[in-house]
């Protein structure tokens, strides 16, 4: 039997994981992402991770999503600033590290394919969020990826929800992903304990949103807050979804969905507050059972995709 090998290469962790042909992630390697990643050598890095991991199997080919702006018809890294790569050919040095026939695409693009067709599989209108250094979107119309007209559709994060707000990575201002990604809620929650607020989070060298996730379940009011500004932050963008697209489901995904439970109320009230009912009413708002891995899954499986 032949196994599928996916690659989920977000901004500061790349997960490679080989998958069945019933979509399940039969083992999972994690590699780090190096301060200043030169694609050449991450390139060997993840041949040399593949080569001592998996050499017992018999892969057949391969998917990898990763983060920025994408051509996927020629396996183009444009931009991506997360990683500060430009017009990189990452799908052909890794065709010729791996030795395989490979797909690439925009991370959250392979983790909403990966949701809709394993977890969502009769879902037709799909939006998939994923959360984690950065914030990302895919968007599933009609059962496929949508990737409008330069392959650039979907980046939900780069959405700006305040003219004059923050700098984001991307360049421009106000963006979601300068709100609400992970190094902007540890930045958040940093501010406020700088401030003299009292938290757990005070005690800690380095605020990471696992961090903030530990010391909220412990019942500390300053991270549980910080998770209450996110959903209202996401509510405000996600109400532009609903308004745009009016999709049956949006699938929150990656490392920051697992605080769901202290930001999806404040999420919700938000918006159902700044949606048509209609639209409201119609989609469900879910959380990933990360350990499907849909970002991994979507990955070895985008030669389905259109």
């Amino acid at each position: 039997m032949g196994y599928y090998l996916g690659i989920d290469f977000g901004g500061t962790g790349i997960k490679i994981g080989l998958v069945s042909p019933d979509k399940k992630v039969i083992k999972k390697i994690i590699l780090k992402v190096p301060e200043k990643p030169a694609p050449e050598k991450v390139g060997e890095a993840i041949r040399e991770k593949i080569k001592t991991e998996f050499f017992r199997y018999k892969i057949v080919r391969a998917g990898c999503g990763i983060c920025g702006d994408i051509d996927y018809r020629r396996g183009l890294v444009r931009f991506s600033p997360n990683l500060k790569w430009q017009n990189v050919s990452w799908g052909q040095i890794l065709r010729t590290k791996l030795g395989l026939a490979i797909r690439v695409e925009n991370d959250a693009n392979a983790a909403a394919w990966g949701a809709r067709i394993k977890r969502f599989p009769g879902a037709k209108n799909l939006v998939g969020i994923t959360l984690g250094t950065g914030v990302g979107g895919g968007i599933i119309c009609g059962g496929e990826i949508y990737r409008g007209s330069s392959g650039t559709a979907g980046e939900i994060g780069h959405l700006s929800i305040e003219v004059n707000g923050p700098e984001c990575s991307c360049g421009s201002r106000g963006c979601l992903e300068a709100y609400s990604g992970a190094r902007a809620l540890s930045r958040y929650a940093q501010a406020r304990i700088n401030r003299g607020e009292k938290s757990l989070l005070s005690q800690y060298s380095e605020i990471t949103p696992a961090v903030i996730y530990q010391a909220a379940s412990s019942g500390d009011k300053l991270a549980k807050s910080v998770f209450e500004y996110l959903g209202r932050i996401l509510g405000v963008a996600l109400a532009d979804i609903l308004n745009i697209l009016n999709p049956e489901i949006i699938v929150l995904m990656g490392g920051v969905s697992r605080a769901g439970k202290f930001f999806l109320p404040g999420l919700k009230q938000t918006l159902r507050a700044r949606s048509f009912t209609s639209a409201y009413r119609r989609a469900k708002i879910v959380l990933s059972d990360n350990a499907d891995e849909p970002g991994i899954v979507g990955a070895a499986f985008l030669h389905l995709s259109n």
